[in-house]
């Protein structure tokens, strides 16, 4: 029985479609994976910062390490205000962007430009 020229071509468009979905589904999560790592790394730095700003001032302040070498208490309070501000800057951040959102979108609404097109939407 011999193949139909209908049926090659089917194969082929299958063959060649197959393909590239898997090469596209390779390449996106390859991709995401390497996004997320860098992601990941800048968190893990900013933290690290933030932490080395800390140990600085107390080492300045004390003129070395006794106050947190033998005081387990006093480490992780300093690590959990650190990411207490942290969290704190992303919150910031993100309530900023809203705020700018709602500003722009209010003056949209009350531009006598747009008015027109607000009546006409209704």
């Amino acid at each position: 029985m011999q193949i139909r020229l209908f049926h090659k071509l089917l194969l082929v468009l299958v063959g060649t479609t197959l393909c590239s979905v898997l090469l596209f589904a390779g390449f996106a999560h390859w991709y995401s994976s390497r996004s997320f790592l860098h992601y990941l790394n800048d968190e893990r730095n900013a933290r690290l910062d933030a932490l080395s700003e800390q140990l600085l001032a107390i080492h300045e302040r004390d003129g070395d390490w006794r106050s947190l070498q033998h005081n387990e208490h006093a480490w992780r309070r300093l690590v959990r205000a650190v990411a207490r501000s942290n969290k704190d800057d992303d919150e910031r951040a993100r309530a900023a962007t809203v705020s700018d959102v709602r500003r722009a979108a209010h003056a949209v609404a009350n531009c006598p430009v747009h008015a027109s097109c607000r009546s006409d939407a209704l």
